[in-house]
């Protein structure tokens, strides 16, 4: 039998559907889905490789429009580096 150290009143929320597992929570808690992401990531090359490399300010307005909410303060500058390998604009 292993017995790992779980509060027994994180297993109960889980049970009653209060707590979700964390890679569900991580999910819903990301402003784009990984498709929008990579779609994200195409229009701004497509912007870049036209000669008008978008600025943050665009950059937020896009994922605005792409899921409806907006993002945080600093969502551009995270979003920027995790996708630093498939952007080609140098503006950013």
């Amino acid at each position: 039998m292993i017995t790992e150290s779980i509060h027994r009143s994180t297993v109960s929320r889980r049970k009653r559907g209060l707590m979700m597992p964390r890679a569900q929570y991580i999910e819903n808690k990301c402003l784009l889905t990984n498709i929008q992401q990579l779609l994200l990531v195409d229009h701004i090359n497509d912007w870049a490789h036209k000669g008008l490399p978008p600025t943050p300010a665009i950059v937020r307005n896009f994922a605005s429009d792409i899921c409806g909410r907006a993002p945080g303060k600093n969502w551009v500058s995270r979003f920027v580096s995790k996708h630093r390998d498939r952007l080609s604009s140098e503006f950013l």
